[in-house]
Parts: C-alpha cells; sequence; structure tokens
C-alpha cells in the first residue's frame, strides 16, 4: 500500500487553541499484483478536555456600559461545548493603542470572488521549474501498461508525461504488440486538473466495438491468456479529439468533438493456456465497416449514497452524433439502485435503454452480453441498433462475502415499438465479496439458450 496523501485538519476550539479535528491517508493499494484501488482512511477526534475547572469570571453579573456578552460554541464540528464572551466596548478597545482608528466601524469584505481566482493562479505559477519541466517515463509491467488480446498478442506501452507549465501536460504513449507488429500511438496535451480539463489529443491505435467488461483491462488480459475468451470486437481508429472533462465527487461530465478513421482489424494472436490442453476453438473478428467520422460525444455519470447500509443510486448517459461517410444519431440511458430490504436483505435494480438512429456502422452498434449486460451468454454475443434491458439482485449477509440471486433481461428491436418479442434472459446464483468488487456468478441461459456460464468480474452492483 503507498499513501500519496496525508491530510490533517484543525478546528477551533474554546475560541482559543487550534486543534486538530480530522486525519486522512489516501493512497493506493495493489490487490493481486495487478489491480490498484483507492485506499482512504479517516479518523476524527471528537472530544477534547480543554483546562477544565471553574472559570474565574463572574459571566452573570451585570456588564459596564458598552460592554457585550453572547455564547458561541467551542467547536462548531464537534460536541457544542457553549462558551461565553465578553467584548468591552470599542472606545476602550481603541484606547489599548493596538487597533486602527478604523477598528468597530463597518468594512467590506477580506477579499473578493476575483481576488481570490488571481491570488490561486499566482501560487499554482509559483511551481519549481525542475519540477515543471522534468519528464516521468513508466514502462514494463507496470498496471495498465501490460496487456493480451487476440488482435495484439502481448504487448507493453511506454508513457512520457511532461509537464510544460503548472497547468498543462503533455503526454505520448507507444504500444506495439507480439501479435500484428502494428504501432499504437498517441499524443495528448491536457490543460488544468482533472475536476475541469482540456485536452487536445491524436492517435492511432486500437479501438473497441463496445467498452463493456474493459476488454483492454489488466482482468480481461489475464483470462485471455488463461481461457482464450477474448470476445471482444476490435477495430483500428486513427484521428483527433478535443474536449473538455469535469470531475467533481459525484458526477463526472465528458465532451469532446471527433475526427476519425476507422478500419477492421485481424486476429494476430491465438495463445492461451486453454489452447494448451486441447481447445482450438479461435472466434473471428466482425469486420469493421472502413468508414471516415466526425462527430461530437458526451456522456454524464453520476451517484449519491455510499454507505452499504442506505440507498445508493447511479445513473448514466451518452450521446453521439456522427457525419462525413455515415450519418448517425446515438444514445443511451442508464439507472441503478440498491436498497436494504427486509429480515437482513438487499435488494438492487438496474435498467438501460439505447437507441441508434441513421446508418451507423457495425462498430457503433449496441453490444450485449457476458457479466457487463447478460449473464449467462458470451461478451458481445447480441447486437443490435435498438435495445433495453433490466438486471435484479437480491443478497443477504453482510459486504464483506453474501450470496446473490439474479436474474438478467435483454431485448432487442428493430422499430421504434419496443415489445417483448424474443427476449434473452438468465438467472442463477452468485458471490460477492467486498461489498461487490468482485463476484462470482454462476448463471443460467433461460431465454435465448440453454447453457450454464460462470463469470469472474469486478464492480458489481453489490
Amino acid at each position: 500500500m503507498n499513501i500519496d496523501f496525508m491530510t490533517v485538519e484543525y478546528s477551533l476550539h474554546a475560541l482559543r487553541y487550534w486543534l486538530p479535528r480530522r486525519f486522512v491517508l489516501t493512497g493506493r493499494a495493489r490487490l493481486a499484483g495487478f489491480i490498484t484501488l483507492p485506499v482512504t482512511l479517516e479518523w476524527s477526534v471528537t472530544d477534547h478536555d480543554l483546562n477544565p475547572g471553574a472559570s474565574p469570571l463572574h459571566v452573570d453579573d451585570l456588564l459596564p456600559d458598552g460592554w457585550r456578552r453572547h455564547d458561541v460554541p467551542a467547536d462548531v464540528d464537534g460536541p457544542q461545548s457553549p462558551v461565553t464572551v465578553i467584548v468591552r466596548s470599542s472606545e476602550e478597545l481603541r484606547a489599548f493603542g493596538d487597533f486602527s482608528e478604523a477598528f468597530g466601524e463597518p468594512s467590506p469584505t477580506v477579499f473578493t470572488s476575483e481576488e481570490l481566482a488571481a491570488l490561486s493562479d499566482a501560487v499554482a505559477d509559483l511551481a519549481p521549474d525542475l519540477e515543471r519541466y522534468h519528464p516521468r517515463i513508466a514502462w514494463g509491467l507496470r498496471p495498465g501498461l501490460l496487456r493480451y488480446n487476440r488482435v495484439e498478442g502481448l504487448s507493453s506501452a511506454t508513457v512520457v508525461t511532461v509537464p510544460l507549465g503548472p497547468k498543462l501536460t503533455m503526454k505520448g504513449t507507444a504500444r506495439i504488440g507480439t501479435g500484428n507488429h502494428k504501432p499504437n500511438l498517441s499524443a495528448e496535451f491536457a490543460r488544468g486538473p482533472e475536476s475541469g480539463q482540456w485536452t487536445l489529443a491524436t492517435y492511432h491505435q486500437l479501438g473497441v466495438m463496445s467498452p463493456r467488461g474493459d476488454p483492454l483491462g489488466s482482468l480481461s488480459s489475464a483470462a485471455n491468456v488463461l481461457l482464450g475468451d477474448d470476445r471482444s470486437e476490435y477495430y483500428r481508429t486513427t484521428g483527433v479529439r478535443i474536449g473538455y472533462g469535469l470531475a467533481r465527487r459525484s458526477v463526472r461530465v465528458s465532451l469532446f468533438a471527433f475526427q476519425e478513421r476507422q478500419r477492421e482489424v485481424e486476429v494476430g494472436a491465438t495463445f492461451s493456456v486453454r489452447r494448451l490442453v486441447g481447445s482450438d476453438t479461435v472466434e473471428l473478428l466482425v469486420a469493421a465497416e472502413r468508414v471516415d467520422v466526425r462527430g461530437l460525444h458526451g456522456s454524464v455519470s453520476w451517484f449519491n449514497g455510499t454507505e452499504p447500509s442506505r440507498s445508493i443510486i447511479s445513473g448514466q448517459a451518452t450521446v453521439e452524433l456522427g457525419a462525413a461517410d455515415v450519418s448517425y444519431q446515438r444514445a443511451a440511458v442508464g439507472l441503478a439502485l440498491r436498497h436494504p430490504l427486509l429480515a437482513g436483505l438487499v435488494g438492487a435494480v438496474e435498467v438501460e435503454a439505447g437507441g441508434i438512429w441513421g446508418d451507423a456502422p457495425i462498430q457503433r452498434q449496441f453490444f450485449l452480453g457476458g457479466a457487463p449486460a447478460l449473464r449467462g451468454f458470451r461478451l458481445n454475443e447480441a447486437v443490435g441498433p435498438r435495445f433495453w434491458r433490466a438486471r435484479s439482485e437480491v443478497a443477504v449477509g453482510r459486504p464483506p462475502l453474501r450470496p446473490v440471486l439474479f436474474a438478467d433481461i435483454v431485448q432487442f428491436f428493430d422499430t421504434g415499438d419496443p415489445d417483448l418479442g424474443d427476449p434473452l434472459a438468465s438467472a442463477s446464483i452468485g458471490l460477492s465479496a467486498l461489498d461487490g468488487l468482485l463476484r462470482l456468478d454462476l448463471a443460467r441461459a433461460l431465454k435465448g439458450g440453454t447453457r450454464w456460464k460462470l463469470h469472474l468480474y469486478l464492480d458489481g452492483l453489490f
């Protein structure tokens, strides 16, 4: 575990002493050598015993003319211990000589919002030159750099990050795989912090037709090596993108314009441990359409609630407009809710719907299946231009480890009438660890199939 930041907050006690009230350690923990998890440890001091004893002041006596008495809490963030404050008259205080002639008279705000913004910019510009222009290089077996898929084979990226100023950063990435031997290159300029950042990027890299299940992530790469079960669909994309990202505590917003050339790719790697013991199955790729497209892409995600014992609601929405060789509009919206039930049970439900209008290429269709959307089916097994889906779960026990009953349903349709038709459905039982951080589900396809399938994945509903 690495500790990146330590924060100590102070508050005023008894209107006299600045004492620590909260300690926060923020860092990262490694799980199984390739999964990085954010970790925050926080504790608060809620009770201070400051010089106990009776006060020698007669706070209840009559005060001289001009003197004032009022009660205030000693610590607004902790126990409410009232403190009596007695203030002499303004004339007597000015007589001490430590105050200006204007003491006691009304005064304007100390700092305006514009002055505070200017001060913040001035402080940011004081960053040392050594840190500002010192490049950082990441390569080798670090998390996020090493991956394996059926197009690239095994590949490792080299990332060079160069701070060009207190607010401007340039990042270059290069990657080449053992399968297709084709380079992936990108260069990105970012201005501002992650809470509000402008980016300009140009790239020639491997794209995915559906980001569900993080197909280029570490867990997917490990499954590809062991099981040879890579069913993600890929294409080659070359282009430029400019956009803005906003990140707050519970809301993330992204908006960018893009110009891309999209091309098909071929299978470049077939190795897996499973094939060594007898399986010769190699899945063919869905061929991407050769198109040049420019457009606009926007997304927003949010959540409310973090306590497992209370309601947690989250949602996301994406919109994409494309033009040039093809013209289309693509949108999807989803909502998830988990809520405690009776008798120690916890329930969760997730719904999502999406649609495409126009002449979208195959790589911009909706791909569903597998743990992210339809358990009991293979990843990306179902594809179509419009869909709705739902899943429900009921769990019992405590967050560290509990069994789960679940059911999933997906319906694709080609017209504007979302009738049931022939839906795909599954249900069965699973096991949740660490409040959904790690999930193991054994799913049975009920409609559209009859197989059993085991899913191991991260970030479940719970």
